[in-house]
């Protein structure tokens, strides 16, 4: 049938002239336009609502009695290589939680493999059943002060923005490029405004007259607030505000509990992940709990919902999405709670794809070019080139990263450590681990070493391919030996996670897609971080997600302190590893 035929009948359902193919019986409808819950029946016809709260006649009837139907969750800012799963493997996960929309944010494959590392997401998502949509990596690299395995340009961004999928340009992260009109920074922006297109904004910390000048360069909304005055300050002035709650950086408690103290609209607001493990989805589900817990904190739960469907919609123009309301494309949630959401149901496009916390549709295998396989070239490496050398002797002050649980920030710690024959030691005891940051693309043979506080380790080695955004390799641990054995591995098995002691790989996880991704499902990740998890656990380290946390430590444009393949970056410059020696 022809759209126009489509239409046509759907109108003709709508008059109520046909049976519509399915309609839910008395259910309590959240309606996030109105601000209100009402009791009646929706009509479906071909993915469509056709009707609400009327009597139609069904071809087929789905009992709603008793339960509240929902639109379907939408994530306005994920990174799905986070998730290390495929957008097959990732959807048969997320559906049956409620998310049945994505606008995801593809920077960390084209840091690894450019352009067709996002056509090829890009050409897969088109086979799952929910819907996908994209953000044209803005800044790759993220930072002149890392070595990325790709580089994308304005030229390049172009051909990309204006595809249908694509709803606007990913995070700035690029703050001093945009406040002071860095070229290449106004040209993707103007790509991006030439059609109409969101600029998504990465502002942490950023006040005053410089966050003025940043919104004036284009970015209408962040995800980086991690304080409530920060997520305020943005919103008094027009941004629309992304809380974050995801596997490492969890900012909802602080920031959503001030918005509320400060009583203010919440229709600019929206719930996001930016980064979620299938561990933690596994466990605690998608945006289920994250909901729950934003009712109990106060927020009305048809408000709640809206920061998850209608709010997100309506940032990107998802015209189609976002609400149940005539017109709308059919993807529905039905629960049997509105204050503590528990999901029984999952209809996509009018068809129902998932039942209690299963998935029901089938999920088309995608293959992925073998160019993907292989991204994982190191230089020659030996156990001195963790050797962090100095002419001190005895001992030397130096920077230290150190780790905050459940954020992306990072201190600025100093810290006095040994000089052994001319070395600067680590000191296990006092929880300051070595840390180095591997090019892992071929193009160079740098490498960045110091130090870092929090992981807790009292032995053993730690090691990523994940490491954003350009994604070195990037290892923490005592011995530099381990840490030897750990880049061999990832080398090996074309990237991932490990955990080495004593010279021994005593659990990993292979992410052979970029070194970020798996083909393997989301029960194969889960077991396998668990184990790594519990092993890393067992070494003495207290971060309930000590690999997500560890692939942060190399993120320039977060605060404070950052280690990268290039060396120690500090407010987006250059710093020296000793203050001073003593």
């Amino acid at each position: 049938m022809s759209m126009s035929g489509e239409w046509e009948e759907q109108i003709r359902a709508a008059l109520g002239e046909i049976p519509c193919e399915l309609v839910i019986r008395d259910v309590d409808i959240v309606l996030c336009g109105a601000g209100k819950v009402a009791k009646g029946d929706i009509a479906v016809h071909r993915g469509t609502i056709v009707g609400m709260l009327e009597h139609y006649e069904a071809q087929r009837e789905m009992d709603g009695e008793g339960m509240y139907a929902l639109p379907g969750f939408i994530d306005g800012h994920i990174h799905l290589e986070s998730s290390m799963l495929t957008f097959c493997e990732f959807s048969k996960l997320a559906v049956p939680h409620g998310t049945t929309a994505l606008v995801c944010d593809p920077h960390e494959i084209a840091n690894v493999c450019g352009l067709s590392g996002i056509e090829e997401l890009m050409r897969e998502a088109a086979s799952v059943p929910l819907s996908v949509f994209f953000t044209a990596p803005s800044c790759v690299p993220a930072t002149p002060l890392e070595t990325s395995g790709a580089r994308l340009d304005a030229s390049q961004l172009e051909p990309l923005i204006v595809r249908d999928e694509v709803v606007g340009l990913a995070e700035l992260m690029n703050m001093a490029g945009a406040i002071h009109r860095d070229p290449e920074v106004m040209l993707k922006v103007r790509a991006a405004r030439r059609v109409h297109k969101r600029v998504d904004g990465h502002c942490p910390l950023l006040s005053g007259k410089q966050l003025n000048a940043y919104m004036m360069a284009g970015p209408s909304s962040d995800h980086e607030s991690t304080l409530p005055e920060e997520a305020l300050e943005k919103l008094e002035k027009g941004m629309w505000v992304m809380i974050r709650e995801g596997s490492v950086s969890k900012n909802m408690e602080e920031v959503l509990g001030g918005l509320l103290d400060a009583h203010v609209d919440m229709r600019r607001c929206m719930l996001v992940s930016d980064d979620r493990h299938p561990l933690d989805i596994r466990k605690r589900g998608y945006f289920e709990g994250v909901l729950t817990r934003a009712i109990e904190m106060g927020v009305e739960p048809v408000e709640a919902v809206a920061m998850v469907s209608l709010n997100p919609a309506q940032y990107f123009n998802l015209d189609g999405f976002g609400e149940i309301a005539v017109g709308k494309r059919a993807d529905i949630v039905l629960t049997d709670g509105l204050e503590d959401i528990s999901i029984q149901r999952v209809l996509v496009g009018g068809k129902e794809v998932a039942s209690n916390g299963k998935m029901l549709a089938d999920v088309p295998s995608y293959r992925f070019s073998p160019a993907l396989r292989d991204t994982v070239r190191l230089p020659p490496l030996t156990e001195s080139s963790f050797a962090v050398r100095t002419h001190a002797e005895d001992t030397t002050r130096v920077r230290v990263i150190g780790v905050l649980e459940d954020s992306l920030i990072t201190e600025s710690l100093r810290w006095e450590l040994p000089v052994v024959d001319g070395e600067i030691r680590e000191d296990v005891d006092a929880d300051v681990l070595r840390i180095a940051v591997v090019h892992r693309h071929g193009k160079t043979d740098s490498i960045g070493l110091g130090f870092v506080r929090g992981f807790g380790l009292n032995g053993g080695t730690i090691g990523s391919t994940v490491a954003h955004d350009s994604h070195n390799l990037v290892l923490v641990g005592a011995r530099k030996r381990d840490m030897l054995v750990a880049a061999q591995h990832l080398a090996s098995v074309g990237g991932g996670f490990v955990a080495v002691r004593d010279g021994d790989v005593v659990a990993s996880l292979q992410l052979e897609l970029a070194g970020l991704m798996t083909t393997a499902s989301s029960e194969e990740v889960s077991t396998g971080l668990d184990e790594l998890h519990r092993v890393v656990a067992g070494w003495g380290c207290p971060l309930s997600s000590p690999f997500m946390t560890l692939s942060f430590m190399c993120l320039p444009p977060i605060p404070h302190l950052k280690l990268t393949d290039v060396g120690l970056v500090e407010d987006f410059s250059l710093v020296s590893l000793e203050v001073s020696s003593l």
